[in-house]
């Protein structure tokens, strides 16, 4: 695979400041190495800036937050047509309703996103690489974990559960 990355130099008063390059989460073994020149611009750098830190990853969620109330359940205000699709989506990325049914939507599909794709590995995140060429890089993470999944809660507050699962099986399946 022959990966172009999108590369730019920030500059300030005609000198260089940073730049800043696209990347991806997860990833596969070919996007690497990177190419040398990359390798050197990152040998430079001194500090890591991505949207989320993904060492804090999973350290930072608050898994009772991701919880519905008590007694509640995912399905509870799906119809019949809606718990299929569900749990088609569910097998399709091999958890067992069971696993989730008193969770909120936002951490789904966070889940389901980080697991439908064998494809790409979080193993091969440009992030990942980064650290494994200069280890003592310290990561300014722009959001939380905790931040993220608190947009994902805003936006599905005003949609229901069916129309949810109608969005993550088309956007996620």
């Amino acid at each position: 695979m022959n990966v172009k990355w999108p590369m730019y130099q920030l500059t300030k008063e005609g000198k260089s400041r940073g730049h800043l390059f696209g990347t991806t989460h997860v990833g596969t073994l070919e996007m690497y190495p990177f190419p040398k020149w990359l390798e050197k611009l990152i040998a430079e750098s001194s500090v890591l800036v991505t949207e989320i830190n993904m060492e804090e990853f999973l350290n930072g969620i608050n898994p009772k937050e991701m919880l519905l109330p008590a007694g509640q359940k995912i399905t509870d205000d799906m119809n019949e047509e809606s718990i299929e699709k569900f749990i088609a989506l569910l097998q399709k990325v091999g958890v067992p309703l069971e696993q989730v049914e008193g969770t909120k939507m936002s951490f789904i599909s966070m889940m389901v996103t980080f697991q439908k794709d064998l494809v790409y590995d979080a193993e091969y995140a440009v992030e990942s690489k980064v650290k494994e060429l200069v280890p003592q890089l310290q990561n300014l993470g722009l959001e939380t974990i905790q931040q993220q999944l608190e947009m994902l809660e805003s936006v599905y507050a005003d949609i229901s559960v069916n129309e949810w699962v109608d969005v993550v099986s088309q956007t996620e399946g």
